[in-house]
């Protein structure tokens, strides 16, 4: 498809003033500069049953924030973001979507997301592939190798995607996929927003999910009794090298949910409660967050309210949970509390009892959330009658507020936040450690090798903790994340010596700092802090790299445009029938979704208008550059709604080097990391060693060896390099290389080189950038953090921290300053 010529209707249409542009790289087709306008294009395949290859060529030329789908299911969703941080090319990049299809009739839409940012594209080619085939090792991995992996945040769309009518599809796709990529490890929620998705004798059970049928509609069936899938996905692992984690969302449990007592008045009397209790005197009866919906229970009556236009304000939310209440946004439950801790802990080693028989199966991961019970999500939470009882008794702290006081729960807050706000914090850290290292205990008396790890989110807890957009959430005026994480309860520096727990850091990958650039008010404060705590937020950083095994996830946020989004019942000429099924079982309902806009010229009514959105070209790969070279990742999982299917290949060539190195800290070679890192380690008896780049441009590295080796071997291809004592690499954009070498090399010194072509606009532009905090300091103006960045691209410049440099000229505290002094 040649976007720059005209088509008929039947194979194109376009929704506002879309035209075709000309500039020094050629011709490409642009939509309008602002949200949803967008064009699209038909085209028909032979084969549904076979994978096939989009090739979307690009310009990128200037900020774009471009949404790319079919429009109708989740097969072809993914999306491009250019310019802001990411330096534009001025070239045509490419992309290559691996998607299977559902319908011979094919459709791919190309939307803009942002005002100012619109989407374009030179040209598409539509290739059916023979196969997928898988990545082969070089060479046999080592036993406890690091883990490159897909997570889901949101189990929902699984088949909406990946061209799946079911789950047996699903998996054979997502099999297949992982086993290409070189991505072995499948992290995927087995406990939602309500309970278990499983069959569990402990706690209700809850399922839900979106099907895109062949007849181009959706429909949503649910219910109780779900499939054991877990076991089905297992038994497949096992067969084909695969490995699983169970992740647990932990916002509620039913069990817990019934034992409620949210009567405000009862509890000021004295009543025990097992919710969280506020510093505003009010308890905590519901999350504060979008997820009360998705509980089965709901769906049959929520279908009637919403085919009824009725509002949902005395909706009878299950469990009797409350929404819209004067509450801050944390967990419903105690996670002090007995009853509390013994159902938590219960659940989860029937999980891990339900499933240890299957070695592909790894253990659990716990989703920090706001709401999740394993914490108190931050200083409001925390101040019920028993946790007081039981501060007193274990430390003599006394609160001087009348026990029965009906407004003791602020009077509280006040005191310990204000008088010994330390010993306060300090002791529901040591009481939360306390709780999730019994967790981590109840999984390995089950299996010993089982792993505890918990997924340390920014973006569910930041904005719902502090909010964001404002000059106060900037890096260089909020906490640090990690002291963030300490006033929530969890202390990373408490469980340093902990075996079998570990830690992934959430990074920012699909676009959330761009999200409110479909906004005509967007302002520099909302496009900026995500971003730059993942790459400046040292203290976070360096309590996550203290760890035994750090990790990271990076995040695939995605966009949403709903248009007026509804739930009705299936009519009698819909299918649902045919698709009520949840995971391989038939359900207890099913009810159709849709959301409607105004007509474009699209071909079909039912539509879907969701994807993330990733950096240009070789920039995917920047945060696991990143996540080795600045905390020595032993393992980085990546996902969100669906699989990324758009950089397979970049995928391959980075998990050939990442994989063949062991699970295990590696000591830093020299001081520096930035912008390479270089990194040796002796394990299983063999000594090995590596080298990042945490940038997009060639660098190079000259190793120096303490004597020359006899051997030395590329991770990655299995090949044997010949080397001196003295031994010079390049390496590429966000390149990792992976060696084995004799066991008695030590590598002495490391000489780095990056182009000067690259270093002397950088050293420039941060020339200009100290005059322009020069002259917003002398104009009496402050923008917080200007001191520290002041000094810190001061230094970067002295000890050539480019890495560094270039990324706090891009954060925000440096733009606010160019805007403010108009240099």
């Amino acid at each position: 498809i040649d976007c720059t010529k005209e088509y008929p209707s039947e194979k194109y249409f376009s929704e506002g003033n879309v035209k075709v542009v000309s500039c020094s790289m050629g011709q490409y087709r642009e939509a309008e500069a602002r949200p949803l306008s967008r064009f699209g294009y038909r085209f028909q395949i032979k084969n549904i049953d076979k994978p096939h290859m989009a090739v979307v060529r690009y310009p990128d030329d200037k900020p774009r924030f471009m949404i790319v789908n079919d429009g109708t299911s989740y097969d072809l969703s993914t999306g491009i973001q250019t310019g802001q941080a990411y330096p534009i090319s001025g070239k045509i990049q490419e992309i290559q979507q691996i998607f299977w299809a559902r319908w011979t009739d094919c459709s791919i839409v190309f939307m803009s997301w942002g005002y100012n940012e619109p989407a374009a594209v030179e040209s598409i080619e539509i290739y059916e592939l023979d196969e997928l085939p898988p990545l082969r090792e070089s060479q046999p991995i080592v036993k406890n190798h690091r883990v490159m992996g897909i997570q889901y945040e949101d189990p929902c769309g699984t088949t909406g995607s990946e061209g799946a009518l079911t789950f047996e599809q699903w998996l054979d796709h997502v099999v297949t996929y992982a086993k290409y990529s070189g991505q072995k490890h499948l992290a995927y929620p087995i406990c939602w927003y309500h309970g278990p998705l499983f069959p569990s004798k402990r706690e209700p059970s809850d399922c839900f999910g979106i099907i895109v049928a062949q007849d181009r509609k959706q429909y949503c069936p649910w219910t109780t009794e779900p499939a054991d899938w877990p076991a089905v996905l297992l038994d497949r692992f096992e067969k084909e090298g695969l490995e699983f984690q169970g992740v647990l969302t932990l916002l509620r449990l039913g069990s817990l949910m019934k034992k409620m007592n949210i009567d405000l008045e009862s509890i000021k009397s004295g009543n025990d409660t097992i919710n969280s209790m506020l510093w505003s005197n009010n308890v905590q009866a519901g999350t504060s967050d979008w997820t009360y919906t998705y509980n089965a229970l709901n769906y049959d009556k929520l279908v009637e309210y919403d085919e009824a236009g009725k509002s949902k304000s005395d909706f009878p939310w299950a469990y009797g949970e409350k929404i819209g209440q004067p509450y801050h946004a944390g967990p419903i439950l105690n996670p002090l509390h007995p009853q509390v801790q013994e159902a938590v802990i219960g659940f989860i080693t029937e999980t891990a009892e339900r499933y240890s028989k299957y070695s592909a199966f790894k253990g659990v991961a716990i989703s920090m959330w706001p709401a999740t019970i394993a914490w108190f999500g931050s200083l409001h939470s925390g101040y019920d009658d028993y946790t007081m009882s039981l501060l007193e008794k274990e430390t003599g702290i006394k609160v001087p507020v009348e026990p029965d006081a009906p407004d003791r729960f602020s009077k509280r807050f006040e005191y310990l936040t204000f008088n010994c706000r330390e010993a306060w914090i300090n002791w529901r850290c040591l009481k939360i450690h306390d709780f999730i290292s019994r967790i981590r205990d109840a999984v390995r008396g089950v299996r010993a090798d089982m792993e505890l790890t918990l997924n340390l989110w920014s973006e569910t807890v930041i904005p719902a903790i502090l909010s964001a957009g404002g000059p106060e959430h900037q890096i260089g005026a909020r906490k640090s994340t990690v002291d963030l994480y300490l006033e929530a309860g969890l202390d990373l520096e408490l469980f340093k010596a902990e075996p079998n727990i570990r830690f992934d850091l959430q990074l920012e990958g699909g676009g959330r700092d761009r999200s409110r650039t479909n906004s005509p008010d967007v302002k520099l404060e909302d496009l900026c802090m995500f971003r730059d705590h993942d790459f400046l937020d040292l203290k976070s950083l360096d309590a996550v790299g203290g760890q035994e095994k750090p990790g990271s996830f990076i995040f695939n946020a995605w966009h949403e445009a709903w248009g007026t989004h509804k739930w009705f019942k299936c009519g009698k000429d819909d299918e649902g029938d045919r698709y009520n099924h949840v995971y391989g079982k038939k359900s207890e309902g099913v009810f159709r979704i849709n959301s409607e806009y105004p007509v474009d010229g699209f071909w079909w009514n039912s539509q879907l208008r969701i994807s993330p959105a990733f950096a240009p070209g070789e920039h995917f790969m920047e945060q696991y550059a990143h996540s080795v070279a600045e905390f020595d990742a032993c393992r980085i999982t990546r996902g969100g709604l669906f699989m990324d299917k758009a950089h397979g290949e970049m995928l391959r060539s980075f998990s050939k080097a990442y994989c063949a190195l062991p699970a295990e800290k590696f000591e830093t070679v020299g001081q520096q990391t930035d912008p390479i890192a270089v990194r040796q380690c002796l394990s299983h008896g063999k000594k090995y060693f590596y080298l990042v780049n945490r940038e997009y441009y060639p660098v190079d590295v000259k190793l120096h060896f303490n004597k020359k080796p006899k051997s030395l071997l590329d991770l990655a291809n299995g090949e044997a390099v010949a080397v001196e004592s003295i031994c010079q690499f390049k390496l590429t954009s966000y390149e990792l290389k992976s060696f084995s070498v004799d066991n008695d090399i030590q590598i002495t010194q490391v000489e780095i080189f990056p182009p000067d072509e690259i270093v002397k606009p950088l050293l420039a532009e941060a020339e200009k950038a100290l005059k322009q905090m020069k002259t917003v300091r002398e104009s009496g103006k402050i923008v917080l953090g200007m001191e520290q960045f002041d000094k810190g691209i001061r230094d970067a410049m002295k000890n050539r921290r480019f890495a560094w440099l270039r990324r706090s000229l891009s954060c925000y505290v440096v733009r606010k300053c160019s805007e403010l002094s108009k240099i």
